[in-house]
């Protein structure tokens, strides 16, 4: 039967045909009946509605026979009115009672009550849903589908357990419906994160009115929280954005035994603020299940439990005035499973700073990542001599300092830091426009798994890229290196004798890679009788470079006469201005490398290449 639609032309003649009678008999039938009652009621008999009489020729019967018919149109009226709602509703009831059962065929009504289930958790658990007002939020969308749907719905607790700005209104519902399940507790901004107007830097149209909601609950966490806080002992997570510092453990000093995310970002303290004046622990220091802790500008002493047992932690712009910073090593040395690390803007007395006393160096097995953001040197240092990290750790350093005071000269990489000695790409960094520096390990494109960026104490120290340089090898001990890289070097900041010295130090590097470097290094690549640098070198690559086609054509052939060097293989070059005529030099090189002209000016390598740099077997 499926296809062609029903046409109610084309089957009229049948169903009247069908109805005609029926019609008649039902209709009398009705009026028959309401007729009669009517009688019984006093009014005068009437002719009946098939059989109209002859209309009378007196006045006065003329009255009561007009009387007559307008009663008898009523009544014709109500027999319309019932046959047509009775017949409505009758196959209203028989179509929907066809399209359940045809519905129930669906794939979609096959599925158990548990799948749906999960699918609900699912859509609800998502980013989107976070940005939805409260009618479109999943729990009430899902709710309004189906009977089945509903009930699924109102039967998974999990469901319900998510209470921010905008379902706080209502929470009662929330906490009613989610029965027994641990809660999620979000007093954010905006989804997870605040989505900004890049150019009013104000919150996106779809996030205005969490914005809003967040704004008027800020200023009164206490009002916000209170129909939750008897319930802290099903928190599963906490978030909270733009909270004064002080504000929440005042709130918040009972304990939390079965919360696991604890994320709070304070506003900036004041410059005259007494952090030690916030005596209070978060939750009387007791979230025995606490996996997730993520404070800024949230003073919690490092003698708080909170800081035990975790599997991630990323504290930020906090001082602690009276801990040292051997008591944050010893969280750390609690937490044997902690996965990721984030610092940043982390402050000890000056005279706890570089307190380590009595404590032995330890291993964090499971830590994959390891990120310090303008971090006190003494502190990383500190840091380093005690920690073992394991050779797969993605680890970023970004601050002041540079490797002699960051590294330890007792420091022993092997066990400490063995990623340096599995380096086999590196990259070193300049500033075009700042005496800065950097190094870490690159995977085309993107930067990879060590990255160091250190910057002077004084902005104006021009001195500090050519110390940072001398340093690389004697405080990091990169071995095998077979992929070098210089970005943004400039020979006003790095002298060509610390330039030539790097190379020297690493002679297995059989790719380098100039990326707007000042060309008087190159130069120091033509091989002489006093001068063999980098003899491995198969691949080499210039871009953004003043350098001449007669200085290249002098460094390719040299390295191609001379003795005990491998003669360059590909030369990849881009954006050098000092060529005058592109063709010759090709012409003229081609005897003896085979070059390649990139057409953008990348200051990384384009995966085309990469064949080129592939690091050898080590």
């Amino acid at each position: 039967m499926a296809g062609t639609p029903l046409n109610i032309e084309d089957h009229q003649m049948e169903m009247e045909e069908v109805t005609g009678d029926v019609l008649v008999k039902l209709t009398q039938a009705l009026y028959d009946q309401i007729h009669q009652k009517v009688r019984e009621g006093g009014s005068p008999e009437k002719p009946s509605m098939m059989s109209p009489s002859q209309p009378p020729a007196i006045a006065g019967d003329i009255n009561i026979f007009a009387s007559n018919m307008d009663q008898e149109c009523e009544i014709l009226g109500l027999v319309q009115h019932f046959v047509v709602q009775t017949a409505n509703a009758h196959m209203e009831k028989k179509i929907s009672a066809l399209q359940t059962r045809r519905n129930q065929l669906l794939p979609i009504h096959r599925l158990p009550d548990e799948v749906l289930s999960s699918i609900f958790v699912l859509a609800e658990g998502t980013r989107h849903n976070r940005t939805q007002p409260l009618h479109m939020r999943t729990p009430f969308v899902v709710s309004l589908v189906s009977k089945q749907w509903r009930a699924v719905a109102l039967n998974t607790p999990t469901l319900w357990t998510t209470i921010d700005v905008i379902t706080r209104p209502i929470s009662e519902v929330f906490i009613d419906r989610s029965k027994s399940a641990l809660l999620g507790i979000d007093l954010l901004w905006g989804p997870d994160c605040c989505a900004h107007d890049t150019v009013k830097h104000l919150p996106s149209e779809r996030h205005r009115d969490t914005y809003s909601a967040h704004k008027r609950y800020i200023t009164d966490v206490g009002r916000f929280l209170s129909p939750l806080i008897p319930h802290a002992n099903r928190w599963r997570s906490l978030r909270v954005q733009g909270v004064r510092p002080g504000v929440l453990e005042s709130l918040l000093s009972s304990p939390a035994p079965s919360l696991e995310i604890l994320h709070v970002q304070a506003t900036p303290f004041d410059a005259d603020f007494d952090v030690s004046s916030l005596h209070g622990n978060l939750f009387a220091g007791h979230t025995p299940c606490l996996r997730d802790l993520s404070l800024a500008s949230v003073y919690q002493p490092l003698t708080s439990a909170i800081y035990h047992g975790l599997k991630d932690l990323d504290l930020g712009w906090i001082t602690y005035p009276n801990d040292s910073v051997g008591r944050l090593l010893h969280n750390l040395a609690m937490c044997p499973l902690l996965e990721h690390l984030t610092l940043s803007r982390i402050q000890f007395a000056p005279s706890e700073a570089s307190d380590t006393t009595s404590l032995a160096s330890f291993t964090l097995p499971c830590l994959q990542l390891a990120m310090f953001t303008h971090m006190d040197p003494g502190t990383l240092s500190a840091i380093f001599s005690s920690v073992r990290f394991p050779a797969s750790i993605l680890l970023k350093v970004t601050g002041e300092g540079d490797p002699s005071t960051i590294f330890p000269s007792s420091m022993d990489f092997p066990s400490h830091l063995p990623a340096v000695s599995l380096i086999r790409r590196l990259r070193i960094s300049g500033n075009l426009t700042a005496p800065h520096a950097g190094v870490g390990e690159y995977s085309a494109p993107n930067h990879g798994l060590f990255n160091l960026e250190f910057r002077p104490s004084h902005q104006n120290d021009d001195t500090f890229p050519e110390r940072v340089c001398r340093q690389i090898l004697t405080h990091l001990p990169f071995q095998s290196i077979s992929a070098l890289t210089f970005q943004c070097l400039l020979d006003k900041y790095v002298s060509a004798a610390t330039f030539a010295s790097i190379l020297e130090g690493l002679p297995t590097i059989a790719s380098l890679a100039l990326l707007s470097c000042s060309h008087t290094f190159l130069e120091l690549l033509v091989c002489t009788t006093s001068s063999r640098l980098c003899p491995a070198l198969s691949v080499l690559r210039i871009s953004v470079s003043e350098i001449t086609e007669a200085s290249l054509i002098d460094l390719v052939i040299s390295r191609r006469d001379t003795t005990d060097v491998t003669s360059l293989a590909h030369l990849l070059l881009s954006g050098c201005n000092g060529m005058e005529d592109e063709d010759a030099l090709e012409r003229i090189l081609e005897r003896f490398v085979e070059v390649h002209w990139e057409e953008q000016w990348d200051t990384v390598f384009d995966d085309k290449y990469a064949r080129l740099i592939a690091s050898p077997e080590p």
